[in-house]
C-alpha cells in the first residue's frame, strides 16, 4: 500500500517566487536618485535639494502665507490668474509639505514627477494591451528624469499634475475601450479627471483629440468595422468635447478682460500646430538645458554622467529581464 506521505502522490511544494512590479520598480528608482542627490548635497557639489522659491513660485508663496481658505482662492483669481480655477486648491492641499522645510516646493516637484512617471507607465501598458512592458517601463523611468523645462522655478508642477491627469484620462478609457464599452465606470472615469486636467491648466485641453483616435483605430478582440467605429469615436468625443465647451463658456463668463497672451484667438492654431510639432520633435527648452550644462559643467562630467546613466538603465532592464525569464509559474508580484 502506498503511503499518503509518498511524494510521487503529493506535489513537492516550491517556494513562492516574488518579483517586483514595473510600478515599484518605477518607485525604488525614484527613491535611489533622492538618495543621489542626498549624497551630492552631502559632498559639497551644489547639486541637492538646496533649491528655493524662485519668480512666480513666491507669488505663490506669498499668497499662501497671507490668506488662508476661501479668501486664498479669490485672491489668486483677481490678482494672479483668472483661467486655471482649480489651482489655487492644489497649493492649500499640498501646504503642509511646501512649508515642512524651505526646500518643501521643490520635494512636491519631484513627487509629481513619479506621479508623472507612473502615469506615462500605465497607459503605454494599456495602449499596447501589456504586450510591451519593458518598453512601457522605459518610458515611465525616462519621464522620471528627464521632463525639464526652461522654468528655473518649480511652479511647472502645476502644469505637470494637469498633464498627468490628462494622460490618466486617456488611460481609463482605453480601459474602458479594451472592455468592449462594458464597463461605465472606466469612461465616467475618464470624464472627470479630463475636467480636472482642465480646470487646473487649461491648456491641457488634447484628450478628446485622444479619445477620438483611440475609439476610431483600436481594434477590439469581437472584431472591426469602419461604420461602428466612426459612429463610437463620435459619440465618445461628443461627450468630452461638451464638458470642454462648457469650461470655455464659464470661463469667458467669468473672467475679466484678459490680455494679449490668453486671448482666444483661432487664427493662431495652425501657426502653433506646427510649433507644437516642432518641440515634439526637439522642445526649445532642451536646447536650453544642453547650453545650460555646458556652461556650467565641463564636458567630461556630462559625458562621464550620461555614460553612467546609459550603463544603469541598460543594466535595469537586462536584470529585469533575466528575472521574467527565470521566474516560475506560482511567483508573486509585488
Amino acid at each position: 500500500m502506498l503511503s499518503t506521505q509518498d511524494s510521487s502522490i503529493h506535489p513537492i511544494s516550491r517556494p513562492t517566487a516574488f518579483r517586483l512590479s514595473p510600478l515599484w520598480i518605477i518607485i525604488l528608482v525614484w527613491a535611489a536618485s533622492l538618495l543621489l542627490l542626498l549624497l551630492l548635497q552631502a559632498l559639497n557639489s551644489g547639486i541637492g535639494f538646496h533649491i528655493r522659491p524662485l519668480a512666480e513660485d513666491r507669488e505663490w508663496i506669498r499668497l499662501v502665507q497671507k490668506y488662508s481658505g476661501i479668501e486664498m482662492v479669490r485672491q489668486f483669481w483677481e490678482t494672479l490668474e483668472k483661467r486655471n480655477p482649480l489651482a489655487p486648491w492644489l497649493y492649500q492641499a499640498f501646504t503642509p509639505l511646501i512649508f515642512l522645510m524651505p526646500e518643501g516646493l521643490y520635494l512636491l516637484r519631484k513627487l509629481v514627477d513619479l506621479f508623472m512617471a507612473a502615469s506615462v507607465y500605465l497607459l503605454i501598458d494599456q495602449i499596447s494591451r501589456g504586450r510591451i512592458p519593458k518598453l512601457a517601463l522605459a518610458c515611465g523611468v525616462l519621464v522620471l528624469f528627464w521632463n525639464f523645462s526652461g522654468y528655473q522655478e518649480q511652479i511647472l508642477w502645476i502644469m505637470l499634475i494637469s498633464f498627468g491627469l490628462s494622460i490618466l484620462s486617456v488611460y481609463f478609457y482605453c480601459r474602458y475601450l479594451d472592455s468592449g464599452r462594458a464597463k461605465a465606470d472606466y469612461i465616467v472615469i475618464s470624464l472627470v479627471l479630463f475636467f480636472v486636467a482642465l480646470a487646473t491648466y487649461s491648456i491641457q485641453c488634447g484628450v478628446p483629440l485622444a479619445v477620438f483616435l483611440l475609439s476610431l483605430f483600436r481594434r477590439q478582440e469581437t472584431g472591426w468595422r469602419l461604420s461602428s467605429a466612426v459612429w463610437g469615436a463620435v459619440k465618445d468625443t461628443f461627450f468630452f468635447g461638451i464638458l470642454f465647451v462648457l469650461f470655455i463658456q464659464i470661463w469667458m463668463t467669468t473672467s475679466v478682460p484678459l490680455e494679449n497672451d490668453f486671448r482666444l484667438a483661432p487664427g493662431q492654431v495652425l501657426k502653433q500646430f506646427r510649433t507644437s510639432v516642432s518641440n515634439f520633435v526637439w522642445h526649445i527648452d532642451t536646447t536650453f538645458i544642453v547650453n545650460s550644462l555646458r556652461q556650467h559643467w565641463p564636458m567630461w562630467l556630462i559625458v562621464a554622467g550620461m555614460s553612467a546613466c546609459a550603463i544603469l538603465f541598460y543594466l535595469l532592464f537586462a536584470a529585469t529581464g533575466r528575472r521574467e525569464a527565470s521566474s516560475p509559474a506560482n511567483s508573486v508580484v509585488l
